[in-house]
């Protein structure tokens, strides 16, 4: 999959996210109501906080930093 095409994908699974979890969130109020969804919802963003955490930092090449302009190339 070519870079353009990946970053294309990406922008519509967010946007595709966002649709979804609106669905659930008024399917969980209808349900449980407020405080019991709003429970659920800030349970399901903590697990999404705690596997967010888990990413290891990028590790850079020095020759992929560009001195005169002062950032880290990312395409070559």
């Amino acid at each position: 999959m070519k870079k353009k095409q990946r970053g294309l994908f990406l922008l519509k699974g967010g946007a595709f996210g966002q649709c979804v979890f609106a669905i659930v969130l008024q399917k969980l109020i209808d349900k449980y109501e407020w405080n019991g969804a709003m429970m659920l919802f800030s349970g399901i963003v903590l697990i999404i906080v705690a596997c967010g955490a888990l990413f290891r930092e990028v590790e850079w090449d020095e020759e992929d930093y560009d001195e005169e302009e002062g950032y880290y190339l990312l395409i070559k």
